[in-house]
């Protein structure tokens, strides 16, 4: 038997039995490589959220004041705070947040939010390749 393979490269295979077997191992492969991916994915929109709720917490409760001050300055104040982390070297995520989500209810917001990415996260943990591949394939109908 004569197929494409995953590169596009032309492969032979004695029987069928082979080219499943073949199949299955790429599969899963890729099936990892994605949770490995959304793992990581899920854990950066974490660590953003939870960045924003402090910030916004920190502005609420008076402990760090954004108006009227550099940019510098205010930054320098963000690299004390060990809660929060910086995106692409810098705060422009937090500083560039509109003013209407600086609020306790946007907090209570971010709050349910974490919660409920904390509690995917570590479903998709438990959850084995197999079993993610089993989930995609009940989805077709025969």
């Amino acid at each position: 038997y004569t197929v494409v393979d995953e590169f596009n490269k032309i492969r032979v295979f004695n029987n069928v039995v082979e080219i499943l077997n073949h199949y299955i191992d790429v599969k899963l492969d890729y099936l990892n490589k994605r949770k490995t991916y959304q793992l990581g994915k899920l854990q950066s929109d974490i660590d953003i959220d939870q960045s924003k709720y402090y910030f916004i917490e920190a502005i609420v409760k008076g402990n760090l004041v954004v108006s009227n001050r550099k940019k510098a300055v205010v930054e320098a104040d963000l690299v004390k705070m060990t809660n929060i982390i910086t995106v692409d070297g810098g705060y422009d995520y937090l500083l560039n947040m509109n003013i209407m989500s600086l609020t306790t209810e946007r907090m209570q917001k971010l709050a349910e939010t974490l919660k409920d990415k904390k509690a995917e996260l570590a479903t998709l943990k438990k959850t084995t390749i197999e079993d993610i591949w089993s989930t995609a394939l009940s989805g077709f109908k025969f």
